[in-house]
């Protein structure tokens, strides 16, 4: 009995080795134009982003429209497959770590899919919403008819939304023409709190279900300081570029306020204006926390020192960029670093962090938030000396050799002739 339990013990141990670890939850296959909403769970060591995502059209990276991110203990991402042709494609996300078992796993997690020749219903503009305030949902009508979309929520069973902002009348259905697109606008007073709520978007032959996370419960419209504000991303240029060359530099155009902008013309210094061009003229609308891109193309003809604002105005409010280029001859132009979206990054809150005091570190990554260095895992005592555990586990392995010893030892006795015996029977 005793043999058999140190074997059980054993065969315990490495037996969660094979136990089945993520979770990568989606179709295997799609019609043209929809719109992919997957989710994926597992105990991953270290926290996947966006950026570990990318996608393949047999063996070739084809890019993506896309969005990823991770909401209580799972991560949803969105893809939109509109303009992809029927073919066989993949979805990877890179050089994840995470626990299977006991044991520690590094590898990619692939997931493979096909586009078939059927097109889709209508397509969405997202595949899930982490929210604090009012937002819209977009859908497109992909069909050459007539379509009409159903609404319903089956912990919300009075949901309903607004065909626009200025519409009274609340539905739960909305028809579009073919290839129109519509937005349908929720009122986060029609939630019953806050935490993971369900929508579910739907025709006779297109269903899906977008997961709505409400970061904090209903907050009264008086309660909110109405704010114009809006500001450059960033906020100074300062490099330099060779001589008889072009290049270019991206800024956002980011509306940081809770109220929306209109009518944002730009100008530029005239000790600028013979060296740069923009990209953009005029925004009509910039909503609350959106932002816009903005191309900045340079000219250099000759050596010298420009410097200058680009200036956004709208009414009653303005803000500047603050320029400065050194053309210089025979200059080597390094690489540039990509500008964040800053309508894309969140507070600490919103990618379920917190904030470390000064005496601990974090047993995760720190990502950076609008509001600070966010840490993604706990926040803990420095970590001590791992010589202790190490010593268990040596303890704990002499043990069950031990064991084994005896046991084999005890056997062997127990077959053993006895000599005594033999020695008198031949007297």
């Amino acid at each position: 009995m005793k043999n058999k339990f140190v074997l059980f013990l054993i065969f315990s141990i490495f037996i969660l080795q094979f136990v089945s670890a993520v979770e990568f939850d989606m179709k295997t296959e799609y019609s043209q134009g929809e719109s992919i909403i997957a989710e994926i769970s597992g105990n991953f060591l270290e926290r996947l982003s966006e950026s570990d995502v990318s996608f393949y059209r047999g063996h070739v990276k084809i890019p993506m429209l896309y969005d990823f991110t991770k909401i209580e203990n799972k991560y949803y991402l969105y893809v939109s497959l509109l303009g992809k042709a029927p073919a066989n494609y993949s979805v990877v996300i890179e050089n994840t770590k995470y626990m299977k078992g006991t044991e520690k796993v590094e590898q990619d997690l692939i997931k493979n899919f096909s586009i078939s020749e059927e097109i889709a219903d209508f397509s969405l503009d997202k595949g899930f919403v982490f929210v604090e305030k009012d937002f819209s949902i977009e859908v497109q009508d992909l069909q050459e008819s007539l379509i009409k979309i159903n609404m319903k929520s089956p912990d919300e069973p009075d949901l309903t939304f607004l065909e626009s902002l200025s519409s009274e009348e609340p539905k739960t259905s909305i028809e579009l023409d073919s290839g129109e697109i519509k937005k349908m606008y929720f009122d986060l007073q029609s939630f019953t709190g806050s935490g993971m709520h369900l929508i579910e978007l739907s025709t006779e032959n297109s269903k899906y279900e977008i997961p709505i996370y409400i970061v904090k419960g209903v907050v009264e419209e008086n309660e909110i300081k109405q704010e114009k504000s809006f500001k450059f991303e960033p906020s100074e240029l300062n490099f330099s570029m060779p001589t008889n060359s072009k290049t270019s530099r991206i800024i956002y155009l980011y509306n940081n306020g809770n109220l929306d902008l209109e009518d944002i013309s730009f100008s530029i210094s005239n000790d600028l204006d013979f060296y740069i061009s923009y990209s953009v003229e005029e925004i009509k609308e910039l909503f609350s926390e959106e932002s816009r891109k903005i191309t900045l193309d340079f000219v250099s003809n000759e050596a010298k020192i420009i410097q200058g604002t680009l200036k956004a105005k709208t009414e009653g409010l303005e803000t500047d960029l603050d320029i400065y280029v050194n053309f210089l001859e025979d200059y080597v132009e390094e690489e540039v670093q990509e500008v964040q979206d800053p309508s894309k990054i969140k507070t600490c809150e919103e990618l379920l962090g917190i904030f470390c005091e000064d005496n601990k570190e974090c047993s995760n990554e720190t990502q950076y938030a609008k509001d600070g260095n966010c840490c993604l895992g706990i926040c803990q005592e420095p970590e001590k000396s791992n010589s202790g555990k190490i010593i268990g586990w040596i303890i704990v392995i002499l043990i069950v050799a031990v064991l084994i010893w005896f046991f084999k030892s005890k056997a062997k006795i127990k077959n053993k002739p006895d000599l005594m015996k033999q020695a008198k029977s031949k007297r």
